[in-house]
């Protein structure tokens, strides 16, 4: 568009209709239409008019590449659902939507395993010592008998640096009652791990009749990030 504009006297009409229409013509170049429908299809301007479209609440910026009805996305649609339901490849999510998205899939969780094979005896420390290289919190342990106990229940203690993690409610300790072969328990009186905290386990009871054989003890820690 060229915007030089020969005007001579703003008292003759024909200059007056020249500036007029130049006026008009800036003001068709710098006007961005405003609309609540999707441009695309639906609305037909010039080539290269921006549209805004407040779609639900969203502002969105389109231009149009036809001088029809076909416009194309300009903008980076920044997206604040925290669910990230759209999965969208035109949509950026803000860093709040970002942060609570990733703070709904948190805590991470690990799973400390001992497993004892055979036959199984009462015993401290009967299997590997673990040491943690985080902090985190306990949440669940669960046991599992390949041979069930009989006669009398099969009963575990796991130990955080050396002291139970029931050391003042021993009845909580987790056990894999008789005749059955798992067991599981959420009620600690220890709950809170620091860096380098190490766990061991001891077999406290085994069955009177049948001892059970081949265990596996579980201890699930969610971390702290």
């Amino acid at each position: 568009m060229d915007l030089r504009v020969n005007v001579k006297s703003l008292q003759s009409p024909t200059d007056v209709e020249k500036l007029v229409s130049a006026i008009s013509e800036i003001a068709d170049e710098l006007d961005v239409l405003y609309t609540e429908t999707a441009p695309n299809g639906a609305i037909s301007a010039r080539t290269g008019r921006i549209a805004l479209y407040n779609n639900g609440g969203t502002y969105e910026t389109w231009q149009n590449i036809d001088g029809g009805t076909t416009w194309q996305r300009t903008n980076v649609v920044i997206d604040t659902d925290a669910a990230l339901t759209a999965n969208s490849d035109s949509k950026v999510a803000s860093q709040k939507a970002i942060k609570s998205y990733v703070d709904g899939k948190l805590p991470i969780r690990r799973i400390l395993i001992w497993f004892k094979p055979g036959d199984v005896t009462t015993g401290t420390n009967i299997s590997a010592r673990i040491d943690l290289p985080y902090a985190g919190t306990i949440k669940k342990t669960r046991a599992y008998a390949k041979t069930a106990p009989t006669g009398a229940d099969l009963i575990f203690d796991i130990n955080k640096n050396g002291t139970s993690i029931w050391n003042s409610t021993q009845s909580n300790r987790v056990k894999i009652a008789a005749s059955s072969n798992t067991g599981s328990q959420t009620s600690f009186d220890t709950t809170s791990i620091s860096v380098d905290d190490y766990f061991t386990i001891d077999i406290d009871q085994i069955g009177s009749t049948v001892a059970g054989s081949d265990i596996t003890v579980e201890l699930e820690i969610d971390i702290t990030v």
